[in-house]
């Protein structure tokens, strides 16, 4: 059974609102009236008509003023206005259409008018709608995707890690993997591709294949992200890149390396040690064929803990911009003051200095955090 559309009616003069519901209704229209432009504003809230015809001359707050309100309202902004107006009413049914209104009907008006502009007004809502929704679904599908594809801590627990992500956007240009090598071998890896749309996030799949296939003992880790570049460089449109940092950890050998490429810093928390961070002037991928990246070896024990942090946690602060050197330093006071703490728990510790109320980032969210 089809819904049935609602109307609100706002109109001072009692006679007219009547006269309109009882039309209206007659065409199998739910319809509802309210006396002022505040008492419909109201009734507008709690009942979420799909229209309102809005009377334009009424005392108080004049139906201009309405509209203005109700468009101010997140809750009933996208419902589609038709003001009810006089033959010389021309510079108020202007500023109507202006501020917010679909179209307008000049009184008098004739029944089958009024029933047309209704009807068209509907059909284009309704249209509108199942566009969002549809939107809405195939970003949803995308998002599943590309949280189908991080690996979640628990699938590798032997890698001894633990992550914070959460995109700016229903999907983000932020990304991460991790790789089993070998036993006692992993690779940990994060990039920010540029731009946090749908875009950046279809490159994620590619960046998530090409690691995968160069993650290996038969490539150091620089010609692994020397090879991933070089591929990238076919698939990134004009003026996109990647901003990545690659960490090899080999347990046995008790090595770590690590490849920049246009990242920031990576923070390291020796068990025994102060804090300190590993970071070397590079190029991001997807610049070309002659970029350089740099790379560094770090001696690790059992019990050292390695952090990867996005630019979203280090450049803001509660959702300002920040400068991303004392994101760091921020960072590093964190680590160095709260070593009890779970490697969950200090990922959290640091994403909540960042963004307290993670709905308000200005960025990705991600934090990648690796106990030796």
């Amino acid at each position: 059974m089809p819904r049935i559309p609602k109307i609100l009616v706002i109109d001072d003069v009692e006679v007219n609102a009547r006269v309109l519901k009882h039309t209206l209704e007659k065409e199998g229209f739910q319809v509802g009236y309210a006396l002022s432009g505040l008492g419909g504003r109201i009734m507008a809230e709690n009942e979420m008509p799909d229209l309102i015809l809005l009377d334009i001359m009424m005392p108080g707050e004049n139906g201009l003023q309405t509209c203005a309100q109700l468009k101010a309202n997140p809750r009933t902004s996208e419902i589609p206005i038709i003001f009810l107006s006089a033959v010389g009413e021309v510079q108020a049914k202007v500023q109507g259409l202006t501020i917010g209104g679909v179209d307008y009907v000049t009184k008098p008006f004739e029944k089958e008018e009024i029933l047309a502009r209704i009807r068209l007004h509907l059909r284009i809502r309704e249209a509108h709608q199942m566009l969002v929704e549809q939107q809405r679904l195939h970003l949803q599908q995308l998002r599943d995707a590309q949280e189908a594809i991080l690996v979640n801590p628990a699938e590798l627990p032997d890698a001894q890690f633990a992550v914070f992500y959460k995109p700016l956007h229903v999907v983000g240009g932020e990304f991460y993997d991790v790789v089993k090598i070998d036993d006692g071998i992993f690779a940990y890896f994060i990039a920010d591709i540029s731009g946090n749309d749908v875009g950046a996030a279809f490159i994620t799949s590619a960046v998530k294949a090409l690691i995968r296939q160069n993650a290996s003992p038969l490539f150091t880790p620089m010609e692994t992200m020397r090879t991933m570049n070089s591929v990238l460089g076919t698939v990134l449109q004009e003026g996109q890149f990647v901003k990545a940092c690659y960490a090899f950890l080999n347990r046995r050998k008790a090595k770590l390396s690590v490849i920049f490429a246009g990242h920031p810093p990576l923070v390291f928390l020796p068990a025994h040690g102060r804090v300190y961070t590993a970071a070397m002037e590079s190029d991001v991928m997807g610049a070309g064929e002659m970029v350089s990246f740099g790379s560094q070896e770090i001696e690790v024990d059992q019990g050292d803990r390695l952090f990867l942090v996005s630019d979203g946690v280090l450049g803001y602060r509660d959702g300002a911009p920040w400068d991303q050197s004392e994101g760091l330093n921020t960072v590093k006071r964190i680590l160095e003051h709260e070593r009890s703490l779970s490697m969950p728990e200090m990922i959290e510790r640091i994403v909540r200095h960042a963004a307290p109320d993670v709905q308000k980032a200005r960025d990705d969210l991600l934090v990648l955090g690796v106990e030796v």
